[in-house]
C-alpha cells in the first residue's frame, strides 16, 4: 500500500509498507520470503534476509523532474522474524535502510539508480548502490 501526498510543486512526500506472513508447522527454507535489495529493503544486498513474516515500511521524499522522473530521499524500515530451522533457531528483528535515488523515464525504458546505507555500514564508501532497468514493449 503506498499514499502519495503532494506538497508544494513538484514535491511529494510518499509513505507504504507491504509485508507477508506465512504460517505452517513446517518450514522449508525455499518457502521463506525474502527481503533486502533495489526493490525491497534498500541498502542491504538482494534476499539479505528471508523469514516466514517479512513487511517493511517506506517514507519518500520526491522531487519531480518532469511527468514521469524524479529524485528521491528516503528510509526504509524492514522487520524479519525467522522460524527455526535444522540446526539454526529462530531470530527477529528490525532493519532500516536510508538514502537518495532517482528514477529517469528514458526512450529505452524506466531507469533507476539509489545509493543506500544501513547502520552496519562502517563507511559511506561502503553503501549499496543498486540499479534498476525496465523495458516496456
Amino acid at each position: 500500500m503506498r499514499t502519495y501526498l503532494p506538497l508544494f510543486d513538484r514535491q511529494v512526500f510518499v509513505a507504504g509498507g507491504d509485508g507477508s506472513v506465512l504460517l505452517s508447522r513446517d518450514y522449508d527454507r525455499s518457502d521463506l520470503f525474502r527481503l533486502g535489495g533495489a526493490t525491497s529493503l534498500r541498502g542491504y544486498d538482494e534476499d539479505r534476509f528471508a523469514g516466514n513474516v517479512v513487511a517493511r515500511g517506506l517514507v519518500e521524499y520526491r522531487l519531480q523532474l518532469d511527468r514521469a522522473s524524479y529524485a528521491h530521499a528516503f528510509f526504509d524500515l524492514g522487520y524479519v522474524a525467522r522460524p527455526g530451522l535444522g540446526a539454526t533457531t529462530a531470530t527477529q528483528g528490525w532493519h532500516p535502510g536510508y538514502g537518495l535515488g532517482m528514477h529517469l523515464q528514458t526512450a529505452l525504458g524506466r531507469i533507476s539508480a539509489s545509493y543506500a546505507l544501513n547502520p552496519q555500514v562502517q563507511s559511506p564508501a561502503n553503501g549499496r548502490v543498486h540499479l534498476g532497468l525496465s523495458v516496456g514493449l
